[in-house]
Protein backbone atom coordinates (compact mmCIF):
# COMPACT_ATOMS: atom_id res chain seq x y z
CA UNK A 1 0.00 0.00 0.00
CA UNK A 2 1.34 3.29 -0.90
CA UNK A 3 1.98 6.13 1.10
CA UNK A 4 1.16 9.77 0.56
CA UNK A 5 2.66 13.08 2.12
CA UNK A 6 -0.47 16.00 2.76
CA UNK A 7 0.42 18.46 0.40
CA UNK A 8 -1.04 22.17 0.42
CA UNK A 9 -3.85 21.13 -1.39
CA UNK A 10 -4.53 18.33 1.32
CA UNK A 11 -4.02 20.41 3.97
CA UNK A 12 -5.99 23.42 2.60
CA UNK A 13 -8.69 21.37 2.23
CA UNK A 14 -8.68 19.71 5.30
CA UNK A 15 -8.46 22.93 7.30
CA UNK A 16 -10.83 24.25 5.58
CA UNK A 17 -13.21 21.56 5.93
CA UNK A 18 -12.20 20.71 9.41
CA UNK A 19 -11.40 17.09 8.71
CA UNK A 20 -11.50 14.97 11.15
CA UNK A 21 -8.86 12.65 10.79
CA UNK A 22 -7.76 12.91 14.67
CA UNK A 23 -4.57 14.27 13.73
CA UNK A 24 -3.86 18.44 14.19
CA UNK A 25 -2.01 19.60 10.83
CA UNK A 26 1.12 20.51 12.26
CA UNK A 27 1.63 16.99 12.92
CA UNK A 28 1.21 15.33 10.17
CA UNK A 29 4.07 14.33 8.06
CA UNK A 30 2.59 11.08 5.77
CA UNK A 31 -1.14 9.08 5.87
CA UNK A 32 -1.78 6.07 4.66
CA UNK A 33 -3.16 6.50 1.31
CA UNK A 34 -6.87 5.26 1.58
CA UNK A 35 -6.92 7.53 5.23
CA UNK A 36 -6.31 10.30 2.91
CA UNK A 37 -8.66 9.20 -0.06
CA UNK A 38 -11.41 8.82 2.86
CA UNK A 39 -10.74 12.52 3.86
CA UNK A 40 -11.20 13.96 0.36
CA UNK A 41 -14.39 12.15 -0.23
CA UNK A 42 -15.44 13.60 3.14
CA UNK A 43 -14.12 17.27 1.70
CA UNK A 44 -16.14 16.89 -1.26
CA UNK A 45 -19.07 16.74 0.23
CA UNK A 46 -19.16 19.73 1.42
CA UNK A 47 -18.42 21.66 -1.87
CA UNK A 48 -21.13 19.51 -3.63
CA UNK A 49 -24.76 20.53 -4.00
CA UNK A 50 -27.63 17.28 -4.76
CA UNK A 51 -31.06 18.02 -6.12
CA UNK A 52 -33.55 17.75 -4.09
CA UNK A 53 -34.87 14.01 -4.72
CA UNK A 54 -31.05 13.27 -3.48
CA UNK A 55 -32.10 13.74 0.22
CA UNK A 56 -36.22 12.70 0.20
CA UNK A 57 -36.76 13.76 3.99
CA UNK A 58 -34.06 16.38 6.41
CA UNK A 59 -33.29 13.15 8.20
CA UNK A 60 -32.12 11.06 5.31
CA UNK A 61 -28.14 10.42 5.59
CA UNK A 62 -25.49 11.38 3.15
CA UNK A 63 -24.11 7.92 1.44
CA UNK A 64 -20.80 7.88 1.12
CA UNK A 65 -20.42 4.18 -0.87
CA UNK A 66 -17.62 1.76 -2.48
CA UNK A 67 -18.58 -0.44 -5.59
CA UNK A 68 -16.49 -3.01 -5.99
CA UNK A 69 -13.15 -4.60 -4.03
CA UNK A 70 -11.60 -1.74 -2.56
CA UNK A 71 -8.74 -1.24 0.58
CA UNK A 72 -10.66 2.29 1.30
CA UNK A 73 -13.60 0.44 3.16
CA UNK A 74 -11.97 0.48 6.33
CA UNK A 75 -10.47 4.30 6.08
CA UNK A 76 -13.77 5.21 5.58
CA UNK A 77 -14.53 4.19 9.20
CA UNK A 78 -13.04 7.29 10.32
CA UNK A 79 -15.77 9.54 8.61
CA UNK A 80 -18.83 7.19 9.50
CA UNK A 81 -20.83 9.31 11.71
CA UNK A 82 -19.95 12.45 10.96
CA UNK A 83 -22.70 14.98 9.92
CA UNK A 84 -22.49 17.53 6.72
CA UNK A 85 -24.99 20.15 6.53
CA UNK A 86 -26.78 18.56 9.59
CA UNK A 87 -27.09 14.74 7.68
CA UNK A 88 -25.39 11.71 9.44
CA UNK A 89 -22.33 10.69 6.55
CA UNK A 90 -22.97 6.81 6.75
CA UNK A 91 -20.82 4.39 4.68
CA UNK A 92 -21.14 1.63 2.40
CA UNK A 93 -19.82 -1.40 0.64
CA UNK A 94 -21.46 -3.00 -2.06
CA UNK A 95 -21.19 -5.13 -5.67
CA UNK A 96 -24.44 -4.90 -6.58
CA UNK A 97 -25.14 -1.84 -9.40
CA UNK A 98 -28.93 -1.79 -7.95
CA UNK A 99 -27.63 -0.08 -4.74
CA UNK A 100 -26.07 2.54 -6.23
CA UNK A 101 -29.28 4.78 -5.88
CA UNK A 102 -29.13 4.63 -2.42
CA UNK A 103 -25.95 6.75 -2.65
CA UNK A 104 -24.64 10.31 -2.66
CA UNK A 105 -20.96 9.40 -3.27
CA UNK A 106 -19.60 6.64 -5.03
CA UNK A 107 -16.02 5.35 -5.16
CA UNK A 108 -15.88 2.66 -7.90
CA UNK A 109 -13.05 0.66 -7.28
CA UNK A 110 -10.28 -0.19 -9.96
CA UNK A 111 -12.18 -3.98 -9.88
CA UNK A 112 -15.22 -2.77 -11.51
CA UNK A 113 -12.87 -1.20 -15.12
CA UNK A 114 -14.84 -3.78 -17.17
CA UNK A 115 -18.34 -2.09 -15.85
CA UNK A 116 -17.49 1.89 -15.66
CA UNK A 117 -20.04 2.61 -18.71
CA UNK A 118 -23.15 0.92 -16.92
CA UNK A 119 -21.60 2.65 -13.83
CA UNK A 120 -21.61 6.14 -14.70
CA UNK A 121 -24.93 5.91 -16.55
CA UNK A 122 -26.42 4.74 -13.10
CA UNK A 123 -24.88 7.03 -11.35
CA UNK A 124 -25.56 9.73 -13.63
CA UNK A 125 -29.64 8.92 -13.13
CA UNK A 126 -29.73 9.19 -9.44
CA UNK A 127 -27.63 12.35 -9.25
CA UNK A 128 -24.50 10.24 -7.25
CA UNK A 129 -21.01 11.86 -7.27
CA UNK A 130 -18.72 9.56 -8.83
CA UNK A 131 -14.81 8.99 -7.85
CA UNK A 132 -12.37 6.90 -8.79
CA UNK A 133 -8.97 6.43 -8.66
CA UNK A 134 -8.61 4.52 -12.07
CA UNK A 135 -6.49 5.75 -14.86
CA UNK A 136 -8.90 7.84 -17.23
CA UNK A 137 -11.93 7.79 -14.97
CA UNK A 138 -12.91 11.37 -15.63
CA UNK A 139 -12.25 11.08 -19.38
CA UNK A 140 -14.62 7.49 -18.92
CA UNK A 141 -17.86 9.91 -18.02
CA UNK A 142 -16.77 9.73 -13.97
CA UNK A 143 -16.75 13.05 -11.92
CA UNK A 144 -13.54 13.00 -9.61
CA UNK A 145 -10.70 11.20 -10.92
CA UNK A 146 -7.85 10.82 -7.49
CA UNK A 147 -4.13 10.34 -9.01
CA UNK A 148 -1.04 10.37 -7.37
CA UNK A 149 1.66 13.10 -8.47
CA UNK A 150 5.03 11.62 -6.97
CA UNK A 151 4.18 11.27 -3.70
CA UNK A 152 1.09 13.93 -3.59
CA UNK A 153 -2.57 13.05 -4.15
CA UNK A 154 -4.65 15.36 -6.70
CA UNK A 155 -7.91 15.22 -8.15
CA UNK A 156 -9.49 16.03 -11.55
CA UNK A 157 -13.10 17.33 -12.16
CA UNK A 158 -15.01 16.28 -14.95
CA UNK A 159 -17.19 19.52 -14.95
CA UNK A 160 -19.90 18.10 -17.75
CA UNK A 161 -20.23 14.82 -16.20
CA UNK A 162 -21.23 16.67 -12.84
CA UNK A 163 -23.35 18.78 -14.76
CA UNK A 164 -25.39 16.20 -16.33
CA UNK A 165 -26.28 14.30 -13.18
CA UNK A 166 -27.48 17.45 -11.49
CA UNK A 167 -24.95 17.99 -8.95
CA UNK A 168 -23.35 21.83 -8.54
CA UNK A 169 -19.62 21.46 -7.24
CA UNK A 170 -18.37 24.70 -5.67
CA UNK A 171 -15.78 27.02 -7.45
CA UNK A 172 -13.99 26.69 -4.32
CA UNK A 173 -13.51 23.02 -5.35
CA UNK A 174 -12.94 23.33 -8.61
CA UNK A 175 -10.05 25.92 -8.38
CA UNK A 176 -8.23 23.27 -6.41
CA UNK A 177 -9.16 20.64 -9.52
CA UNK A 178 -6.02 20.14 -11.55
CA UNK A 179 -6.08 18.29 -14.97
CA UNK A 180 -4.13 15.04 -15.10
CA UNK A 181 -2.73 15.15 -18.65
Amino acid sequence: MGRYLYTPVVLCIMILLNTPLGLRAAEIHAADEYVVKAAFLYGFAKFVSWPSESFPADSTSLNICILGDAPIGSALDTISDKTIDGRPVKTKQFDDLGAISTCQILFVSASESERLKPIVEAARKYHVLTVSDMEGFDHAGGMIRLFAVGKNLRFSINQEASRLAGLKISSKLLTLSIDDN
